[in-house]
């Protein structure tokens, strides 16, 4: 389960997960007060190289209002998207399968350092990113921290992308836990919104000073869930 944050109202989250051979199924869905938002829905297949998607869709209700179908063979040149955007390269993504990507690649990271430094602040990683409104884009991702045991990534609004263009921040755990612990929605310097786990049993949510490192413009003070918290009781950073 999520708090989920949007403006001055608080509301929550599902992302619901399944693997099994071979194939994968997620589900996002989203609730502010009475109001449903919308959702989304990424199946495909998966193998140890990460996600392959063939269905994304944005849903409203439970019913598609939006789906991106693609097309995947053996040969990833011959990926395509049915709208007809063209081939796709290989390791394209859709909105959702990309949380995963990323997690995949961290805990590789994580678990191929070794006797070695962790990664440094500023690694990139590059991931064509398929969306049903804009269809095939560069998604650049960048590490923030490595500190244990949450990492941080930030996307940077594409090359050319329009100042309104959103943006995803991810706090990722490296040792595989699998849905990331907290996503915010950042567009045009302002933030969207912002998602964060919590336990099965968590209560009524308090007010509560907002987290360090937020990026953007100071929001309005109002009333926010428990600030999320790694094992330990330390706060996320």
């Amino acid at each position: 389960a999520y708090v989920l944050s949007q403006g001055d109202e608080t509301g929550e989250a599902r992302l619901d997960w399944q693997f099994g051979d071979g194939r994968y199924r997620l589900e996002l869905q989203r609730q502010l007060g009475e109001r449903a938002l919308p959702g989304w829905r990424s199946e495909g297949r998966w193998d140890r190289d990460g996600m392959i998607p063939e269905r994304f869709a944005v849903l409203r209700k439970g019913r598609e209002r939006q789906a991106l179908q693609f097309r995947n063979g053996r040969d990833p040149d011959a990926a395509l998207l049915r709208t007809g955007a063209g081939a796709l390269p290989e390791g394209a993504q859709d909105p959702l399968s990309v949380w995963w990507r990323l997690a995949g690649w961290v805990v590789a990271q994580h678990l191929g350092s070794g006797d070695r430094p962790l990664p440094r602040p500023g690694l990139q990683w590059q991931v064509p990113l398929a969306t049903p409104r804009r269809g095939l884009q560069t998604q650049v991702y960048e590490l923030i921290s490595a500190n244990y045991p949450v990492w941080r990534l930030r996307g940077l609004p594409p090359v050319g992308a329009p100042p309104q263009a959103a943006h995803w921040e991810l706090w990722l755990d490296p040792t595989g836990a699998g849905a990331p612990l907290r996503i915010r929605l950042w567009q045009g310097g302002e933030l969207r919104w912002d998602m964060w786990r919590v336990p099965a049993a968590a209560v009524e949510p308090g007010p509560v000073t907002a987290p360090e490192g937020s990026e953007g413009p100071e929001r309005p003070a109002s009333p926010e869930p428990p600030e999320p918290r790694a094992p330990g009781g330390r706060p996320y950073p």
